[in-house]
């Protein structure tokens, strides 16, 4: 079994020598909540069907409230899984036996699982951000790819005593009052994943720029950069509506900043700086 946030689930069908490493990381004993499947197959078989998203990576159907994902690789014709919901709490996924070799590439496996979808049911979301914890609080680094969130969190491990707990993704919960930032199973090209739960200390939006300086962001423009570098489900407006929810609750009560800068202790700085300022330090973390 394995918890992901507040998500409690099982794999079966399959060894865990074949999934991603990173998995076990979020291994539990509770109980589970939902239940998935796996049987590797000869053939991924498809009809043509009314499909709610139609592109060359991932074609879902509906029925009902329940989906059908089809999902392939983007260099690739063919389909890599099935993955199809049979009630609420079951996944049975139908993975294409060419493509094994692939199975422990954290991507691809966790796209089985369908985990965006299963993290709306607790208001829970994933944010593109590098997640470092500084003085028991998380500091969030989020940005398009190749901006600079690992270069940025290098640079506060060596000019701080940090610790990176992820590179490339953050599960975002609230729970009471507190935002919460949480491990996540994919960590890109970092290779850094840790399963931790510490209360979020700011979300930094970064730029890439010839000086080092804070920028301050209106309301409107802390949304539209949130909503960028969060994996939202856009052809369910419920999902949408509940992020446009739940980043309207995290601007109110979280700061959201953003920071051009440049490669270099100056950087790490100015944002320790205006961080003492504007957020106290707080409580520590939970694994």
């Amino acid at each position: 079994m394995y918890r992901i946030g507040h998500f409690i689930f099982e794999i079966t069908g399959i060894s865990e020598e074949l999934m991603p490493f990173n998995l076990s990381e979020f291994r539990t004993e509770e109980t589970p909540d939902y239940h998935y499947h796996i049987d590797i197959v000869d053939d991924i078989a498809f009809d043509d069907k009314d499909y709610i998203v139609n592109k060359q990576t991932i074609r879902i159907a509906k029925n009902g409230k329940l989906e059908t994902r089809y999902l392939a690789l983007p260099t690739d014709n063919r389909f890599y899984a099935e993955c199809r919901e049979t009630d609420e709490t079951h996944t049975v996924i139908r993975f294409h036996r060419d493509y094994t070799r692939y199975l422990n590439i954290d991507t691809v496996f966790n796209s089985l699982l369908s985990l965006e979808r299963r993290m709306n049911s607790y208001k829970s979301y994933i944010l593109h951000s590098s997640y470092i914890v500084y003085q028991e609080q998380a500091i969030l680094f989020s940005a398009p790819s190749g901006t600079g969130k690992s270069t940025q969190a290098d640079l506060w491990k060596k000019y701080r005593d940090i610790e990176i707990i992820n590179g490339d993704r953050t599960l975002l919960t609230k729970e009471g009052e507190r935002f919460y930032a949480n491990g996540w199973p994919v960590c890109g090209s970092s290779k850094i994943c840790h399963n931790r739960r510490y209360p979020i200390k700011a979300i930094v939006m970064l730029e890439q720029g010839p000086v080092n300086e804070i920028k301050e962001l209106s309301g409107i423009e802390k949304t539209r950069r949130l909503l960028r570098e969060i994996t939202i489900n856009y052809h369910n407006q419920e999902y949408l509506d509940n992020a446009l929810d739940f980043i309207g609750q995290l601007i109110k009560e979280l700061p959201v900043t953003a920071l051009s800068c440049t490669i270099s202790q100056e950087a790490v700085d100015i944002l320790d700086d205006y961080l003492k300022e504007v957020v106290p330090i707080s409580n520590g973390s939970e694994a």
